[in-house]
């Protein structure tokens, strides 16, 4: 028995030996599920250890809006390599949620990788407004003389990164989605139908 907790103690030294060394996330910004944050926010992730600047791409690190879409933006580095800050080129939307996603490819100076990459979400703060709304339009999914298509759910968001939500709407019965592309003044120009692939 006295055996077999030294062996166990062993163990978990060795366990927590490893998990120290681990390259790993210290701190972000903004901090998870926050609600404060303006549209021109600057996002920072500070790593444990110096990170390989070499190791960051489009494929391993990623910032998109619910509405605004893949951000782009400018890299720097700050703290002996320690942490990373990135100054999107465009404006977040008020009141959308961003996810920061880091993917286990990227790697600190010493070639150790994050163990499972690292993800997080927050907020950009919302502007004040009332609930009393006024119907200012209705849009037509429908081809002229078409039937019952069967449109379940729309999302709304910046397809073309012009700064403007447009919208699209799948539709059952003729599968497929129906795109319409702001036209930079809060309206909307006819749709364009793309056809789903059976089985999608």
């Amino acid at each position: 028995m006295r055996i077999y907790f030294i062996a166990l103690a062993v163990i978990l030294l060795n366990l927590s030996i490893v998990a120290q060394g681990e390259f790993s996330v210290n701190d972000i910004l903004p901090a998870t599920q926050s609600m404060s944050s303006l549209p021109e926010t600057e996002i920072a992730i500070n790593f444990n250890s110096s990170f390989d600047i070499n190791s960051i791409n489009d494929t391993t690190f990623q910032v998109w809006g619910r509405w605004s879409g893949v951000h782009k933006g400018t890299i720097s580095i700050s703290n002996d390599s320690t942490t990373l800050h990135f100054d999107p080129d465009k404006n977040f939307f008020y009141g959308e949620w961003i996810t920061v996603s880091l993917s286990k490819g990227i790697k600190d100076k010493e070639g150790n990788f994050l163990p499972s990459g690292f993800a997080w979400n927050f907020w950009i703060r919302t502007l004040p407004g009332t609930m009393n709304l006024t119907r200012t339009q209705t849009i037509n999914v429908r081809q002229l003389s078409e039937g019952w298509i069967q449109t379940y759910g729309t999302y709304a968001g910046d397809l073309d990164g012009d700064g403007w939500s447009d919208f699209i709407v799948p539709n059952e019965i003729p599968a497929d989605i129906r795109v319409f592309m702001n036209d930079q003044q809060g309206g909307y120009d006819d749709f364009t139908i793309f056809t789903i692939n059976s089985g999608s």
